[in-house]
């Protein structure tokens, strides 16, 4: 059974790039985060593999640091929002609800006043009626 009032987080990282995924439901969203801007095919089509497997269909992508044209076309399907300041390293957006703030510099995922150091994690939990990380 799916816990309405939980929204999980599970993080992804290779030596460039780092995906951080987050589900609540059936919405799912990713941050996907190139640190070295070299375009990385490779983990593109593993991305596209991961979410055909998975049966994602719909999903809100935020991608910083690629290439705006090589982006849009391998990941058609997908709603993208592309950020293209690639200096900024702390990134606002809405998920279910809920204000999120994420620096990819130092890792740190942050919703109201609770703070969480993903840097060794691979996955999470954020209770939303409790305001706090598990």
């Amino acid at each position: 059974m799916y816990n309405k009032n939980k929204i999980f987080f599970d993080v992804y990282q290779n030596n460039n790039i780092i995906t951080l995924k987050m589900k609540n439901n059936s919405a799912n969203a990713f941050i996907i985060y190139n640190k070295n801007k070299y375009y990385d095919k490779y983990y593109i089509n593993s991305f596209k593999q991961f979410m055909s497997f998975s049966g994602i269909k719909n999903a809100d992508v935020k991608v910083v640091g690629f290439n705006k044209e090589k982006i849009l076309s391998d990941l058609l399907n997908f709603d993208i929002d592309i950020v293209e300041d690639t200096e900024t390293k702390v990134f606002d957006f809405y998920f279910s609800g809920n204000l999120m703030s994420i620096d990819v510099c130092v890792r740190k995922l942050y919703i109201d006043k609770a703070e969480i150091d993903f840097e060794k994690r691979i996955s999470f939990y954020y209770d939303t009626k409790r305001k706090m990380f598990k």
